[in-house]
């Protein structure tokens, strides 16, 4: 494999010799095989992103539930007796600190308003967790095998790999985007923390 720059299409050898391109229709087959393999990687990022989506989508569907149904069954009667008196406490005591005038303010807001300041906190279960660490796992190896084949300093193949990047952006990275009030993007979907 030659390490420097060049723009051969026989006798080139690509990662490793069992690739070696002995003739034209070869060479197009691997430059047609790298296109594909950058738009797939770009389709697996995608899917990942996707992935996270769902799972933050669930996230956030079972947090309105909890606060729905907190707000079916309680009022603020059924609000925990220590909330209620600490912030009546903090409100009168005129030697407190900030941080307990934030608390207090904190407590005393209705459930709701807090989740939807801070978000709930969210963690995978274990199952899911392996799917994103499998699907982090095949972007990895095929982002280096890209990146091997870059080394090939061969023109065509680095072309190639900026096609595929190019068409697999275009194709897969198409989503609406939102913009907030000053203009700048904001995220479609909501956050869990």
């Amino acid at each position: 494999m030659s390490m420097l720059w060049n723009w051969s299409t026989l006798n080139t050898c690509l990662l490793s010799r069992s690739w070696h391109i002995t003739s034209a229709s070869a060479f197009a087959g691997s430059c047609i095989g790298i296109l594909l393999l950058v738009i797939a990687l770009e389709g697996l990022r995608r899917l990942a992103t996707d992935y996270d989506t769902r799972l933050q989508h669930r996230c956030a569907q079972r947090a309105r539930e909890a606060v729905a149904g907190d707000d079916d069954d309680a009022g603020e009667s059924t609000r925990p007796h220590y909330h209620q008196t600490a912030a009546k406490e903090s409100a009168t005591t005129s030697t407190t600190t900030a941080a307990a005038v934030v608390a207090a303010a904190l407590v005393a807001q209705p459930q709701q308003q807090r989740a939807a300041q801070v978000g709930p906190v969210f963690r995978p279960s274990v199952g899911e967790q392996g799917v994103r660490a499998g699907l982090h796992a095949a972007q990895l190896v095929g982002a280096y095998v890209v990146m091997l084949l870059a080394m090939s300093f061969n023109g065509y193949v680095l072309l190639c790999i900026v096609a595929g990047g190019f068409l697999g952006f275009a194709v897969f990275q198409w989503r609406p985007m939102q913009l907030d009030a000053a203009g700048r993007r904001t995220m479609m979907t909501p956050g869990c923390g």
